[in-house]
């Protein structure tokens, strides 16, 4: 079955490059910006995008790969303990997504707001009084769940197949505590 629940991600080759100058996680964590293409799809919504791997290596793509993560990993703790979460939609002006918990399901809906532009940010409160519905799915909590995870750990995994040596990065180990990965062995 086709999840209508997708994260897709490329770091961009240039990144990667400097990545590797990175001598700590704590020279990540004081310039937490890993940039390349970033896709995530709800429905028939699509939020970025990922090119075909063939297309040289000096086009890049500018979303923040980490932020995106940060976002919708902090979205998840959220959601263990609150019934509605709200996270804007990173590089967007006015749109946000909408996380409601239920016994077995998260309802995802993408939200535009006619009323304010939205900070990078996630909380338990509505951003915009005036909201519009763009798009809205049902999933399993445990197949979102192991979407994220999947997604992060590949995304982990790049970063420190290319430096190892941001292993004690705290962003990327808070992460991964929030979604039970084991650091250690990472």
């Amino acid at each position: 079955m086709i999840s209508d629940f997708s994260i897709k991600f490329r770091i961009n080759e240039f990144h990667i490059k400097e990545l590797n100058k990175l001598h700590s996680g704590i020279e990540l964590d004081n310039d937490p910006f890993i940039d390349g293409f970033f896709e995530l799809k709800i429905g028939n919504y699509k939020s970025g995008y990922i090119l075909d791997k063939n297309i040289p290596s000096d086009v890049i793509g500018s979303d923040n790969i980490l932020n995106w993560f940060e976002l919708m990993i902090k979205s998840y703790q959220l959601l263990k303990d609150n019934n509605s979460v709200f996270m804007n939609i990173p590089e967007s002006y006015n749109q946000y997504i909408k996380y409601e918990w239920s016994s077995d399901s998260i309802k995802i809906t993408i939200l535009t707001s006619e009323n304010k532009k939205i900070q990078n940010s996630v909380d338990i409160k509505n951003f915009g009084e005036k909201s519009v519905e763009q798009q809205t799915i049902t999933i399993n909590k445990n197949e979102f769940y192991e979407i994220l995870k999947i997604a992060y750990i590949h995304f982990k995994d790049t970063i420190l197949a290319n430096n190892n040596l941001l292993n004690d990065s705290k962003i990327l180990n808070t992460c991964s505590e929030i979604l039970g990965i084991d650091t250690r062995s990472r």
